[in-house]
């Protein structure tokens, strides 16, 4: 009994050790991976136009028919010209205003005496000038108010064509999505007929049964039923291109089957600072 003690005693001695030496082993500094923001950030290529990255004719030449004729980016374009003539005006107290005047008179004097008569011409001209002291800063300050407007209605028109194109782009994208599921239903009601046929041709001799005949004839008429939502769709990703370049919206844009080349790719890690140029922000900030 007394050995059975000793022996649980020193096993709840090792125990504690055990335990005692895991805690020191934990207390140690644990190496630490390094951080995510402290590696340096990869230096994008800012490029001018999505024309290019991506390489496609047809696409290039609807985003400049797009800033031709979309009412929207038009409208945005006035508003800018507008505000042109409002700063013109908001300024024009700041310099002298001139006010010129001439004047021209003519006379005919009749001399009833000698029965004679003469023409007397007579001209005057004044200039006027006048100035607003600007002691309070009203001027300057509707002046400083009018240029941030402009400022901000330029970086809205700027914004207005950086989302014209990419919706352009984005609807451009779609239409070729919608151009090879077409397709690809197309051929894959092709195939399901030919499997009809064959079926029924099998069947006729008596190699396959009722059952059989019926699923080929089900398959080949629901492959065909998908065909028409499939162009139906296809159909309203063209009329909303042409919606967005200004034209009649119809669905008479084909698009292309393949996806337009990428001919350069964007890093990873690109830093947050490059928000600043959006002009969307800067007309915010103005």
């Amino acid at each position: 009994m007394k050995t059975a003690f000793l022996s649980c005693l020193g096993l709840c001695v090792c125990l504690l050790a055990g335990c005692s030496s895991s805690q020191v082993d934990s207390r140690q500094p644990l190496p630490l991976t390094q951080r995510y923001d402290s590696r340096p950030y990869p230096t994008p290529e800012l490029v001018s136009s999505l024309s290019l990255i991506f390489s496609d004719a047809q696409l290039h030449q609807l985003t400049q028919q797009a800033l031709r004729q979309n009412p929207d980016l038009a409208a945005a374009a006035a508003r800018l010209e507008e505000s042109g003539f409002v700063f013109t005006q908001v300024r024009a107290p700041l310099f002298p205003a001139l006010d010129g005047t001439f004047g021209a008179n003519r006379n005919r004097v009749n001399n009833f005496g000698g029965g004679s008569s003469f023409t007397n011409n007579s001209f005057s001209a004044s200039l006027d000038a006048s100035w607003e002291l600007d002691v309070w800063g009203r001027i300057r300050h509707n002046v400083s108010a009018a240029h941030s407007d402009k400022a901000a209605l330029a970086a809205d028109l700027a914004a207005a064509k950086q989302s014209l194109i990419a919706q352009i782009y984005q609807a451009w994208f779609d239409l070729i999505a919608h151009n090879q599921r077409l397709a690809l239903a197309k051929r894959e009601s092709e195939s399901l007929e030919q499997t009809r046929l064959l079926t029924e041709s099998r069947f006729e001799a008596g190699t396959l049964s009722l059952s059989d005949l019926q699923v080929a004839r089900t398959d080949a008429k629901n492959a065909l039923a998908d065909i028409e939502p499939l162009r139906e769709t296809r159909d309203q990703a063209a009329r909303q291109i042409k919606v967005l370049v200004g034209d009649y919206p119809d669905a008479k844009l084909q698009g292309q089957q393949s996806w337009p080349s990428l001919t350069r790719s964007i890093p990873a890690g690109i830093p947050s600072s490059l928000l600043r140029a959006r002009p969307d922000l800067d007309a915010a900030y103005q």
